[in-house]
């Protein structure tokens, strides 16, 4: 299998306890990642606006710098079926967060893949079923659930070492719900929306 040059772009926001407590799934994972040879950034986000200027700026700089590897998105914050929560309680609804998207998969020439490390995850699918058929990513992989901290942790290594080997998409997602233990993981692909 042919191996897959990308880079795995965390945009985290934890909640304020999770942030008290310094527990942060985007060091762990920009730190296996890299020891995986697998490059990566993250970037904090607390608002709103942090959050925009993650996904212009943060994202431009990531794309100029890793001009000859693949983005991928990864979205690390708490979650719900209506969107997804900032450390300082904004909701961003799944309408907001597609607007923000679109940008950067017609950049991608609509090959924007989007994982979603957060409780009901799989909700972001929601995005691509809008009638403008302007989609905001190519595919989403996300539980439709909630799995603890460490299931998402090993999942979401299990699923970029595997895509590193040159694994198709739905088997690097059998492959991380099988090394976390954990069935509800799934992706879905916008076009099926």
């Amino acid at each position: 299998m042919e191996q897959l040059k990308f880079v795995v772009c965390v945009i985290e926001s934890p909640s304020a306890v999770d942030l008290y407590h310094l527990r942060s799934e985007g060091d762990v994972l920009v730190d296996a990642l890299r020891l995986a040879g697998i490059p990566a950034v993250s970037r904090l986000v607390v608002s709103g606006s942090a959050l925009e200027a993650a996904f212009v700026v943060g994202m431009r700089e990531t794309m100029e710098e890793y001009s000859d590897h693949v983005p991928i998105v990864h979205i690390s914050a708490h979650g719900s079926d209506d969107g997804i929560g900032l450390t300082d309680g904004t909701l961003v609804s799944w309408r907001n967060l597609r607007e923000m998207l679109k940008p950067i998969n017609a950049a991608l020439d609509g090959n924007l893949l989007l994982c979603m490390s957060a409780c009901h995850g799989a909700a972001a699918c929601r995005m691509a079923m809008e009638l403008d058929r302007e989609l905001p990513f190519f595919a989403v992989i996300g539980p439709v659930d909630s799995p603890t901290w460490s299931d998402t942790a090993v999942a979401y290594l299990s699923f970029y070492h595997l895509i590193r080997k040159g694994a198709k998409v739905r088997d690097a997602v059998a492959g991380m719900c099988a090394a976390s233990g954990v069935e509800s993981f799934v992706n879905m692909f916008a076009h099926d929306a």
